[in-house]
């Protein structure tokens, strides 16, 4: 009997210090926790608020990006045959200077028409690659 006794006071011990190790493994494993996800909060707040800030800058980047395209296609659709055009009267007004006998830039309005006509096909073909490159 007496043998009975302490084996039951030997597991009675161990249980007691179980529980002590099992306390100890948990207060260790909430001062682990807590040293990893304390600034987490703040951490993801800070990203939600970053977030919400260049979303709104990205959606009103979007609509006037997408206002500018809109304006693109209309000047290129409005002038797609206007250097076609001026390029047209510009050699007419060279074929009918050489039949003269003179120098188209003799002819009033020649030069500034033959430098707009140069400044519109730069202009009109720029606008034109950079609206097909961002319209992929």
């Amino acid at each position: 009997m007496n043998k009975h006794v302490f084996e039951k006071i030997a597991k009675l011990g161990k249980t007691e210090l179980s529980e002590v190790k099992v306390d100890l493994a948990l207060a260790d494993e909430l001062k682990k926790s807590l040293a990893n996800y304390k600034s987490l909060p703040q951490f993801l707040n800070s990203a939600s608020e970053y977030l919400g800030r260049t979303s709104k800058t990205y959606t009103e980047a979007l609509k006037e990006f997408n206002n500018s395209k809109s304006n693109a296609q209309t000047l290129l659709s409005k002038y797609t045959n206007a250097y076609d055009e001026t390029g047209v009267l510009l050699n007419k007004v060279k074929t009918s200077a050489e039949a003269l006998g003179i120098k188209p830039s003799e002819i009033s309005g020649y030069s500034e028409l033959d430098k707009v006509h140069m400044d519109l096909v730069k202009s009109y073909t720029s606008l034109k690659e950079l609206f097909n490159k961002v319209n992929k």
